[in-house]
């Protein structure tokens, strides 16, 4: 599948889900607590099956990954694989507020091709296709870059972001922005870079991914390691996600800390 046409499929599926998921979200929206602690509503569920129709019903032999499903045996050794988000910012979502959002991609073997990721209380629509940009609502977006870290809001937890103290570059992840609206923000130049040491799972950088490295930036694990999505482990160690400069500063910063 050319990754133009995947990323047309992707955002009828991310707009389908994501107004669903707006129109349930209220005082009404039912709420469970899921084994590892983490809250699902049935708005989740509905964006998830809406998701799914859509993007399996159209390429049924393809893979299958999802925050709500998707084990080893329905995405390993397949060479095209859907993944997707219902929902990045359940809390959020649940509180009633504005920062969530629906993601979904297609991955080719282990890269990332195409993605869409929609924020419905904002009607902000990101797109990319690989060799094909990335854009907000139809528009271009790009990463801000420089050749020092000096100033730079790089979004981190308090731990993380010690390693760039030095350098005055400190902003702390505000609590109601999941990650994938944090690597939007990247893309779209709304903010400097984002790091992390902490394991994430596939489905919560992805799409954040592409969209980042679409818009002239570069993404690695915390060591600096090119990601390999859709493995047997189905994670990543960390996230180093910015300007090419600048993430040739922060891989120096981090280094000379360790």
């Amino acid at each position: 599948m050319r990754a133009s046409e995947a990323q047309e499929l992707l955002i009828a599926a991310v707009t389908a889900a994501g107004t669903d998921a707006a129109r349930r979200q209220g005082s009404a929206l039912k709420v469970k607590v899921k084994p590892d602690g983490s809250k699902v509503s049935d708005g989740d569920l509905a964006a998830y099956a809406i998701l799914r129709e859509a993007l399996m019903g159209v390429a049924p032999s393809f893979g299958w990954f999802s925050e709500e499903s998707g084990g080893p045996e329905t995405r390993l050794g397949k060479e095209y694989c859907w993944i997707t988000d219902p929902i990045d910012g359940t809390s959020g979502y649940i509180a009633g507020g504005a920062m969530w959002c629906v993601a979904a991609g297609l991955l080719h073997h282990h890269e990332v091709i195409a993605v869409a990721l929609f924020q419905p209380k904002l009607n902000h629509m990101y797109a990319a296709a690989r060799h094909g940009g990335a854009t907000r609502n139809g528009l271009k977006l790009g990463v801000r870059d420089g050749n020092r870290l000096e100033g730079l809001d790089i979004m981190a937890s308090v731990k993380d972001v010690a390693v760039f103290e030095a350098a005055r570059a400190v902003r702390v992840a505000p609590q109601d922005r999941p990650f994938l609206l944090r690597l939007a923000l990247v893309a779209e130049g709304g903010l400097g870079a984002v790091y992390s040491t902490s394991r994430k799972h596939d489905w919560d950088l992805a799409p954040g991914a592409l969209l980042v490295s679409e818009a002239g930036g570069v993404v690695t694990d915390q060591e600096g390691k090119p990601m390999q999505f859709n493995t047997a482990l189905g994670s990543q160690n960390g996230i180093i996600a910015g300007g090419a400069e600048v993430h040739k500063r922060m891989r120096g910063e981090i280094n000379h800390g360790a």
